[in-house]
């Protein structure tokens, strides 16, 4: 077997064509994982940017339903202490108010 002596001009030709190879080989493979599907403006997929929003609406929903828990129990500890302090004479344990319905629910996706 005869060795092929490189020199130069040779080895640089070789090299910069394997690169080449490598290059084209690994855009292709980029590509291929998002065969198909849209990107955004911030580079996400459709579903992605889908799934976010959904985990936005999310954290919206729980800010609203903590909101809501709040002024449930501002109103429950208003109420007490009318009670507290209004039914007082005599030893008297206070009668408390009617309760108020409050409806709660938890979306999970």
């Amino acid at each position: 077997m005869k060795m092929v002596r490189m020199s130069g001009w040779r080895v640089v030709v070789v090299v910069a064509i394997w690169l080449v190879g490598v290059l084209v080989l690994t855009l292709h493979r980029y590509d291929g994982n998002r065969a198909g599907e849209k990107t955004n403006w911030m580079g996400f997929t459709d579903r992605e940017a889908r799934l976010a929003q959904r985990v936005r609406e999310g954290e919206d929903q729980v800010q609203w339903l903590k909101l809501q828990l709040s002024s449930s129990q501002n109103k429950i500890s208003q109420e007490l202490k009318k009670t507290s302090l209004g039914g007082g004479g005599g030893g008297c344990e206070p009668v408390p108010l009617p309760c108020e319905a409050v409806h709660v629910a938890i979306v999970c996706a």
